[in-house]
């Protein structure tokens, strides 16, 4: 098993404490890391192995303005509108109006 090399530790990065039987690893601002992804990955750093970065992941699609499409659409339709005639109300509309009040 290869043996851990000494480091200057007076610098940012992961801290290692003697906890238990074990090991705890601390953050950059001295919090405990927890995170098992991360815990597994000091571990496998620890035995030797080679770790690289994941690659990087795609750019996310253009998402599409749902807003400006429904104003897009709105006034479309408001366009459409204005090129009709408008209608007359009713006279029975404008009866049931009056009886009510």
């Amino acid at each position: 098993m290869p043996r851990l090399r000494r480091s200057d530790c007076s610098g940012p990065g992961i801290t290692r404490r003697r906890s238990g039987r074990g090991f705890s690893y601390y953050d950059e601002d001295g919090e405990r890391i927890d995170e098992r992804e991360v815990l597994e990955l000091i571990e496998r750093k620890a035995s030797g192995e080679e770790i690289t970065a994941a690659p990087e992941a795609p750019a996310p699609a253009k998402v599409p303005d749902l807003m400006a499409a429904l104003e897009a659409s709105l006034a479309a339709v408001r366009s459409d509108d204005d090129d009709k005639p408008k209608r007359k109300s009713s006279s029975k509309g404008s009866e049931r109006e009056t009886s009510k009040a």
